[in-house]
């Protein structure tokens, strides 16, 4: 497994419309993300800023990245990505610009149980 993260903007007059966006994703978007091996996918916005975070359980980035192209994921991104402002200093080709890993790691919980002792 390994973790990825993003980064981009989103412009001011977009925000709660893509706020609305994100609570109504088309359905196939969200098998295309299951398909194409990622899981635990989160999206937050801060001060105009959007971090994104997924880990990939698959074992082809590449061919599975291409795969997430399909029809109904570029109508998605149709929507999307004119509400987005890409960070100057993204890599060539990156439309949200990729957080280079591995970072160190600071904190990170998978499960975690809390029981009273009485």
């Amino acid at each position: 497994m390994q973790r990825f993260g993003s980064l981009i903007g989103v412009k001011k007059e977009f925000e709660e419309r893509y706020i609305i966006l994100h609570k109504h994703i088309f359905p196939g978007v969200l098998d295309r993300i299951h398909k194409c091996n990622i899981s635990n996918y989160s999206i937050f916005l801060k001060d105009g800023i959007l971090f994104s975070h997924f880990e990939y359980i698959g074992s082809d980035f590449a061919a599975d990245m291409e795969a997430m192209a399909d029809e109904t994921t570029e109508e998605w991104w149709k929507l999307t990505d004119p509400m987005q402002e890409p960070p100057e200093d993204r890599k060539e080709g990156e439309w949200w610009a990729s957080i280079v890993l591995p970072v160190e790691s600071l904190f990170f919980v998978q499960k975690f149980f809390l029981t009273q002792i009485t």
